[in-house]
């Protein structure tokens, strides 16, 4: 059966265990496929282009996702950030399950832009926004920090850390989504707190959270 046309069972059933949608976030999730799929049609959004592979590749990351943030000591109401988020993966299906705090899918090309517009302007999610242009011109205009940070597929992950590293807030967690373990990096100021593996789509993937190093405590000389 499509994954446009599956009932609720049905769809829980492929879902990890433990999360769970309603009829009210079954449709909407079928509401974002529809517009990924015919978007596809005109601009490159995601590699798999059909409603049952982009579930199956893409949007199932973002349930084990919200299950790892629930275990992270994250602020009570955080301020959370999807760098290039593109198609809206993984924030869009994201907040159907997990709705703490404020969300914000950052995106620089106009097109995609435009997307998230229109799906955000449908599905009406609690808390979720867009804003189109670069992360960096965001956070310096709003003059913000960031107590969640999320990135998929956006910059090589060592060359993203230095910009990382001065929009966290003081415990703000960036969190990595990879289909690679974590490689000790030469990381000045961000250190891995925790690291979850996966399979999806015959392949394991990777969470990893980092978060500011704890500065040194002065010694006496």
């Amino acid at each position: 059966m499509s994954i446009l046309k599956a009932d609720l069972p049905s769809l829980n059933a492929l879902l990890p265990r433990g999360v769970q949608l309603d009829e009210q976030s079954l449709a909407k999730l079928k509401i974002y496929l529809t517009f990924l799929t015919k978007w596809n049609k005109a601009i490159n959004l995601t590699g798999p282009k059909d409603a049952d592979r982009i579930f199956n590749e893409l949007i199932l990351d973002s349930f084990y996702l919200a299950q790892f943030l629930q275990t992270l000591p994250l602020a009570e109401n955080p301020k959370c950030y999807d760098l290039g988020a593109g198609a809206g993966l993984p924030g869009i299906p994201l907040r159907l399950v997990w709705s703490m705090g404020s969300y914000t899918l950052i995106e620089i090309k106009t097109k995609r832009a435009l997307f998230l517009a229109q799906v955000l302007a449908n599905l009406k999610l609690l808390n979720t926004f867009y804003y189109q242009g670069s992360f960096q011109d965001y956070f310096k205009s709003k003059n913000k920090s960031a107590d969640l940070i999320v990135s998929r597929a956006f910059w090589p992950w060592p060359k993203l850390a230095s910009h990382i590293e001065p929009i966290l807030a003081p415990k703000g967690i960036w969190i990595v989504l990879t289909k690679n373990p974590y490689a000790e990096a030469s990381l000045a100021k961000l250190e891995l707190i925790a690291s979850q593996s996966y399979q999806l789509a015959n392949s394991t993937r990777f969470f990893w959270a980092l978060k500011a190093k704890d500065p040194k405590p002065n010694s006496d000389n």
